[in-house]
Formats: C-alpha cells, structure tokens, sequence
C-alpha cells in the first residue's frame, strides 16, 4: 500500500494522467482511500479476510474509470456510510494491542493524560513563535526515548542540528559550545545520547519517517514528533492548492499511519497559532484555544489533544499551557517555567486566571449559536451576533468551530455574505478512552 502512495506521486497523482492533478479534493479522497485499504490490509493479516464488502460489488474496469478519461468526471460513489465488520471483542483488543500508556515527563501534563499517551494518539502542540513549542516537544522526545520510545523528529522549521545543541543543553552544554561543539563536546554527546533510538531527520515525507522508524525498530513503542504541522510535506501533499486542504490531508495521512498495525506510533506536531489567538494584549479579545490553531478546521477536529502554549505578560521564561481538547483524559490548564541555560522546561504552579472558565463559556456561546442558525436557516453571521448578543470573534470562532464539526454549512459561495444553516448532524462529543 506504501508503494501505491508514491507509485500515486511519481505518476503525477493518478492512474492514466501525466501532469499533476489538480483538483484537491479529488486527491484527498484517493489518499484517504489508499490510507483505509492499508488498514484494511493489516486487518486481514491479523484477523484472517473479513466478509465481502457490498460496496466493493461494483468494480470497474479501465474503460470503466471516469479517472482515465475526462478529468472532470466524477467517480461513482456507494451510498451510505461503510459499515464496520469487526465485532465489539475485535475492536477491545485492537485497544489492547495499543500498549501503555507512555508518560510525557512533565507531571502537570501526564495528570490530565491519566498517566501518558498511547500509541495511535495525534498530538498538536501550538503556540506563538517563540513559546517553547520545539522546547517542550524536545524535552518530551528525550523523555520517551531514554523510556524505551523509538522516536522520530521531523526537523523542517529547525534544522537538526539546532534539536541537537537543545539536546545538549539539556545536559548542561552551554549553547556557545552545543552551537559550535569541540570534540570533546562530540564525545560527550556519544556517551549521552548515542545509545538512545533518537532520530532527528532533515526535511523528509513523513511517511517516510513512519516507515524508516519501523523497519529499524519493528518491536519498540515508536514516536514520530513532526516541527511543523503547516510545513509539514507528504509525498502527495504538493498536489494540493489549498492550505486548510492540506493541512487536513497531512493530519489525516499522519493518522492512518499511526493506527496501521506495521506502522503504530504516537504522533506529535507543533503548530502555529492564528495571530488573533495571540496578538491582542487583552485576554478576553483573543480567540478562544480551540479555535486558535491556524487552519483551525482541520487541526481541531482531527487532533486527540491539543495544547496552546502561551508565554506569560512580564515574565518570558513563565508559559501558560492550556489543554482545550482531550480525548485521552481532561481539560484543563497549567505553568511551566522555561530554563534558558538546559532549554527545558519545569512545572510551576499559576494563579487562575479563569482559562477553565473562559472553555466553558465558549462551549456555552457555541450552542448558543447552533440553537440560532437552527432556528434560522440561511442566517448571516452579522444577524447571528446580533441573536446571540456577543462579540464579534468570539461568534465568528464558534461558527467557524461549528463548521469544522460539521454542524453548519455555509450555503453563500465564499466567505463574503455568509448564510449559515444547521445540519442534521450531532456537533462531535469528546469522550475519554476506556
């Protein structure tokens, strides 16, 4: 299945043309067809074949294929939703086959995780430039790593060799020389770190990364950290114009690799924030944490866990983290005090300053805002505020949270004129794991 993903890249996205596709969402969907059938192959070689599909009745033949000819034609669809073969039993003991639960180090962190994380768990860490997102993500790399993890780290917005002198700090190098290391530096880093299954990468697919990591160590706990989400590549992902499109394939690629039984691994990106998420000096006029991560959409309703690291006003080495999405245990807040000289990062109590509050008031404006388009279909988001009575950015945040789970639509073309109406679909609930 691996190979039909870059045999997909290396012909140009699809079967019978020779320049790149360019429809994007033709694309996503092929992809995300091949990461289900690599799923479904790894089911096979555990459980055995499980009964015939109805969907897969209809198989065409080349003539057949709206691909190999007009490349606007459309590609026969099943109605319905796939149903799931598998039995209660099997689904428990995939849950199983998941292993323990990993701790990340930082206590404050591991509590609200119930202990840690396991594999098959997307992880995205976001934060304003210069909050310690690579930090932190660093410090929890080496963590698992002297823990067993086999861990993989994606270097694109920091090369590897800056992961490498954060490292070194870390056992107490002073940057100068972490920088520009002697070879009594090297040695050093040999003693430390060379035993370790920890793999910085230079720029590379991130498939590529699942599989190398893999191979090498078929029998471990496996991690793959990419830095970050929004220049993250897949070997198809520069076929698609869109950035929120391709930002929602990178996750979703990210995923399907992480859940394959070859390939199972913890994953973790970091991630910029939107400038409204942090710009504004006033805390009440900042976007709300779950909508704040930039192309929010498909980050929000695609991550288990979300984090948003925040640096505190008059004090650049405190950093607020709030945990506004959780599916592996509670939501919640806490501080950390970043050491310059070690590059890591320790816990350290804050006053609260109604973070959890501010959670539950805008879950609260959300149904308050899905009750009003309900009532009035085809509604602007200009009469939505004046119905909810609420400010501006926090209505639009909802609306654009409520979309993203598929509650609302905009019915209007473009984002100019809006006219929201309420699907008959239930907004996605947040349930811990068993």
């Amino acid at each position: 299945m691996t190979q039909d993903l870059t045999d997909m890249h290396q012909n140009g996205g699809v079967r019978g043309r020779a320049e790149p596709m360019t429809d994007a969402a033709r694309l996503v969907d092929r992809v995300d067809r091949l990461a289900e059938e690599m799923m479904e192959d790894d089911y096979r070689e555990r459980e055995g074949t499980p009964p015939p599909d109805p969907f897969d009745a209809w198989q065409p033949s080349d003539e057949d294929d709206p691909r190999a000819g007009d490349a606007h034609a459309e590609e026969p669809k099943a109605e319905g939703v796939k149903p799931d073969w598998s039995s209660m039993a099997d689904r428990l003991r995939r849950t199983q086959s998941a292993g323990p639960r990993h701790p990340t180090g930082i206590e404050p962190l591991d509590k609200h995780l119930r202990g840690g994380l396991r594999s098959e768990k997307v992880v995205i860490v976001g934060g304003a430039p210069g909050a310690g997102k690579t930090s932190k993500c660093a410090q929890i790399a080496r963590h698992w790593a002297r823990n067993g993890v086999a861990v993989a780290w994606v270097a694109i917005d920091e090369e590897t060799a800056g992961i490498d002198a954060r490292n070194l700090q870390s056992i107490g190098v002073a940057r100068e020389k972490a920088e520009e290391p002697d070879e009594d530096t090297v040695r050093l880093a040999e003693a430390e770190f060379g035993h370790l299954p920890l793999h910085p990468f230079d720029d590379c697919a991130i498939e590529d990364a699942f599989e190398w990591l893999a191979e090498r160590y078929p029998d471990q706990p496996r991690a793959v950290f990419v830095d970050s989400l929004q220049t993250a590549r897949t070997r198809t992902s520069a076929l698609i114009d869109s950035i929120r499109e391709r930002i929602g394939h990178i996750v979703s690629t990210a995923k399907a690799y992480a859940r394959a039984e070859k390939t199972r691994a913890i994953v973790v990106f970091t991630s910029e924030l939107a400038r409204g998420a942090y710009r504004s000096k006033q805390t009440a006029d900042q976007i709300e944490d779950l909508a704040a991560f930039k192309e929010s959409g498909a980050i929000e309703y695609q991550g288990h866990v979300l984090l948003v690291l925040r640096t505190a006003k008059g004090d650049a080495a405190l950093t607020h983290v709030s945990i506004p999405k959780n599916r592996t245990g509670t939501k919640g807040e806490f501080g950390l005090r970043f050491d310059f000289e070690t590059a890591t990062f320790t816990p350290e109590d804050i006053a609260d300053d109604g973070d959890s509050a501010r959670l539950d008031e805008f879950d609260a404006l959300c149904d308050r805002v899905l009750e009003v388009v309900r009532q009035n279909p085809g509604i602007s988001g200009r009469r939505v505020r004046v119905e909810v009575g609420a400010k501006a950015q926090g209505v639009y945040a909802a609306l654009e949270k409520l979309e993203a789970n598929g509650a609302i639509r905009n019915t209007a073309k473009g984002r100019s004129g809006a006219k929201w109406t309420a699907l008959n679909r239930a907004v996605e609930t947040e349930q811990d794991d068993q």
